[in-house]
């Protein structure tokens, strides 16, 4: 490949071997480099074609400055490295343009909060440590301390990178089911759980796939309904609140859930109010 223009020194645009142009990215790509000169294959990271993402490649790279571009390959490859995922190429362009215009908004004093970030965090807590981690490599990149809200916005990021079921909105969509089952279980019983419990993260695991299955319209299969009456006579609260769950559920998403599925609820609602 042979580069045709420097964006800064760890991406490049050239022509590859079909004579089209390409994004080029890895550590160290363009320094030193003149127009003309063929890229180090042994430096490349990742290649990007144009119409291979949504956001426009080429505007994106010429407004990115090295620094950003350093801290975005730290981030990755601490993500890489320490959760052992393979992301989809698309996340050094989204998580990139994140990036930048988060910095751009900190310089204006436009500080915008994630609402979700709570609930980000509990669901995906090794993307939110990465998140964490990717403050501060930003700070030592750039100087600069992004608000802690941040953490949840690049975790999202990492989450939709892994998730083949999805994209962004969906990832979004399961936080939103999640946060709102929480809620109807928090206001039922009038008080708050402990956040560190086995017990609510065993809940939180659970809420994250029937949310999936919310959104894809997959209920589980049986009925169930022995099993319900079972769990009704030993927990009657817990499956009282899973009832309210299940009002909430075919309200915001008509959705039904099963009787099956209330009775994992209940059984969840009771182990978390028994560790309480």
């Amino acid at each position: 490949m042979q580069i045709v223009r420097i964006f800064n020194n760890n991406a490049v645009l050239a022509l590859d071997e079909e004579g089209d142009e390409v994004v080029a990215m890895g550590k160290g790509l363009g320094f030193s480099q003149r127009i003309g000169n063929l890229v180090d294959q042994n430096k490349i990271e990742k290649i990007f074609k144009e119409n291979a993402v949504d956001i426009p490649v080429e505007e994106l790279f010429v407004t990115l400055s090295t620094p950003e571009i350093d801290s975005l390959l730290a981030i990755i490859d601490l993500a890489t490295t320490e959760l052992g995922e393979k992301y989809q190429a698309n996340l050094y362009i989204t998580l990139a343009d994140h990036i930048h215009f988060a910095l751009e908004r900190f310089e204006k004093g436009l500080v915008i909060t994630n609402p979700l970030a709570w609930n980000i965090r509990r669901l995906f807590p090794d993307e939110y440590a990465i998140g964490y981690q990717a403050l501060d490599i930003i700070e030592n990149y750039l100087r600069v301390r992004l608000p802690n809200d941040e953490a949840s916005s690049i975790a999202l990021h990492l989450v939709n990178a892994r998730m083949n079921q999805g994209q962004m909105n969906q990832t979004m969509e399961v936080v939103k089911i999640v946060r709102g089952i929480l809620e109807v279980v928090t206001l039922f019983f009038g008080k708050k759980f402990d956040t560190e419990s086995i017990a609510y993260n065993r809940f939180m695991t659970h809420l994250q796939y029937f949310a999936l299955r919310v959104i894809q319209g997959e209920a589980q299969n049986g009925s169930g309904q022995f099993l319900y009456d079972q769990v009704k006579e030993n927990y009657p609260k817990a499956t009282a609140c899973a009832e309210k769950v299940d009002d909430y559920i075919q309200h915001q998403y008509a959705y039904r859930i099963t009787a099956e599925e209330k009775s994992y609820l209940a059984i969840h609602i009771n182990r978390l109010i028994e560790s309480n």
